[in-house]
């Protein structure tokens, strides 16, 4: 049997993505957990900005529910990971998501989008194989790690429509050392 993890019916991250992947897809959400957030506070057709794309829970979550988005993603090989996820949701996607490989400090953001949904990344997660000197996971410094996150939701705010809604959320990681963040 094949082995790979589950996080929405039918649908899952398979071992080659997770081996292929700079954090093994340790801080990978589940589709339940971010779809009521987008049907709570989006309609059909609305656009969704997700700055931390990762491997595209949100963008993926926002197709399925025929909501545009847009993710941004620092990492070209999780850029790449996340294409071939999203493939396996081809035939379920109302409005397949635009991918921007990025750093969400610098790639100029989309205007007047509907909400901000996004799973921030985890401070002291480290990467298992640093590759860019953006990457939140490997800020050694916690305030330095938050003025950087403060900067990237200044930014996506001034993306939002006048009454539109920014969801940040987090979820328990654990760290290469076993331990829960």
């Amino acid at each position: 049997m094949r082995n790979s993890f589950y996080y929405a019916e039918g649908k899952h991250v398979d071992t080659d993505e997770i081996e292929n992947d700079f954090m093994n897809c340790r801080d990978i959400s589940y589709l339940s957990q971010v779809m009521p957030m987008i049907e709570e506070f989006t309609e059909e057709g609305d656009t969704i900005l997700e700055p931390f794309c990762g491997m595209g829970t949100t963008v993926i979550a926002a197709g399925l529910l025929g909501r545009k988005s847009i993710g941004i993603e620092i990492e070209p090989s999780r850029v790449e990971n996340l294409k071939e996820h999203i493939r396996k949701f081809e035939k379920d996607i109302k409005c397949p998501p635009e991918i921007i490989c990025g750093d969400s400090l610098l790639v100029e953001f989309p205007k007047e989008v509907d909400a901000v949904i996004t799973n921030v990344p985890y401070y002291g997660a480290n990467a298992l194989t640093p590759i860019n000197d953006n990457n939140f996971y490997d800020i050694e410094c916690y305030d330095t790690y938050l003025e950087m996150i403060e900067k990237v939701i200044i930014r996506c705010s001034k993306s939002l429509k006048r009454k539109g809604y920014m969801i940040l959320y987090c979820e328990n990681i654990r760290d290469l050392n076993g331990d829960m963040i």
